[in-house]
């Protein structure tokens, strides 16, 4: 297992060989981030398949600008501030148009099991509708760590790497981004609920 420092210095020589045109560097660069990078995108759209879209343009973006990138080792959240930039243009695009059923319908890396009964998976897949709806009810802050968190299942580490704060800032974030989300949840009536006192 790669420690963050050993990651970060891996990072770091591959993008100074992308930087002098190396493909298989840059295409090295885009396979360790592209998750985190959809990730993002999709915190901000709530689409999984325009969080792709805005991957693949995030990633063309950032090919265009490496020349500009002056340390190597937070590519990561250089990739993220690309990332969000232009989901951004992509919802200024849109106009403000409101986030519809469909949009929530999938999160990024969702599979169906054919072993759950069918009473159980209407019952989830209404849960999942609730959790999908509060997720993008919550500021874009505290959507971006909970996804990057608990979807991604990242160490906090690379969470702060990539979102390029610190650790306890990560930790910080995401416990108020968890109390938040819980209260919602609570008042949907989903989650465990404290005995009267």
């Amino acid at each position: 297992m790669t420690t963050g420092t050993e990651r970060k210095e891996t990072d770091d020589q591959e993008v100074r060989k992308a930087q002098r045109g190396d493909p298989k560097a840059f295409a090295s660069i885009v396979r360790r981030y592209l998750p985190l990078v959809v990730s993002v995108a999709y915190s901000m759209v709530g689409d999984t398949h325009v969080a792709e879209d805005m991957a693949q343009e995030t990633f063309h973006k950032a090919y265009r600008r490496l020349g500009t990138l002056r340390d190597p080792k937070r590519i990561g959240a250089w990739l993220h501030g690309i990332a969000r930039t232009t989901s951004i243009d992509w919802l200024r695009k849109r106009r403000g148009r409101p986030l519809t059923v469909t949009d929530l319908s999938r999160l990024p890396g969702e599979v169906a099991s054919e072993d759950d009964p069918p009473d159980a998976a209407a019952l989830r897949e209404e849960e999942k509708g609730i959790v999908r709806k509060i997720l993008f009810e919550l500021p874009e802050n505290h959507r971006e760590v909970l996804i990057l968190k608990h979807m991604r299942d990242l160490p906090y580490a690379e969470v702060a790497s990539f979102l390029g704060t610190t650790v306890a800032a990560v930790e910080s974030l995401l416990f108020r981004a968890r109390a938040a989300f819980k209260e919602k949840l609570k008042r949907h009536g989903i989650g465990p609920t404290r005995p009267s006192e």
